[in-house]
């Protein structure tokens, strides 16, 4: 289902690239919007691999660690 949501998302920048920006770590190892959901929250992991996925020949990132994996 995840994966499913992020190829759904992939072609739509704006939406991965806000909810990257949004869902970020408070500073204590949780998400800051879906607190107290531990960071990197689903919604991040999701946009992260739609990330990874709009990159040309939707190849991985060196900068992005596994599209931030939900822990």
């Amino acid at each position: 289902m995840r994966m499913e949501a992020s190829r759904y998302i992939a072609a739509m920048s704006e939406v991965w690239g806000t909810l990257l920006a949004e869902h970020v770590d408070d500073g204590s190892g949780h998400c800051r919007v879906c607190r107290p959901s531990r960071w990197p929250c689903t919604l991040h992991a999701i946009a992260g691999e739609a990330r990874l996925m709009a990159l040309p020949g939707g190849g991985s990132d060196p900068g992005e660690p596994s599209g931030g994996a939900v822990r």
